[in-house]
């Protein structure tokens, strides 16, 4: 591929039974920009359609929120005493061990 200013030149090549034929393409430097910019624009427009599509279509309805959700022991089937017992963490430092050399 070089750039020639305003336009990109491909060279493709293939070869049938003894022959080799080459063929150069040349492309438009803004037709290739404008292609690019229009399919990621098209790409970007789709997510996030598909996003404001899930959100208003999440399922929940106007009597109940998320809150209630999370608490509801139909939605969410841990048992209350989990979230309620919680293990105090022990941060106090292992005891001094004295069988082990210095540089070793």
């Amino acid at each position: 591929m070089q750039s020639n200013g305003k336009v990109f030149s491909f060279l493709f090549s293939h070869s049938f039974r003894s022959k080799i034929y080459i063929r150069r393409v040349e492309v438009s430097k803004r037709v290739l920009q404008n292609g690019l910019l229009s399919l990621v624009l098209v790409f970007g427009i789709t997510v996030f359609s598909f996003a404001i599509f899930g959100v208003f279509n999440s399922g929940l309805t106007s009597e109940q929120n998320i809150a209630a959700a999370f608490i509801n022991p139909a939605v969410n089937p841990l048992p209350s005493a989990v979230h309620a017992e919680q293990n105090p963490i022990d941060y106090s430092r292992p005891p001094v061990a004295a069988n082990y050399v210095p540089n070793s």
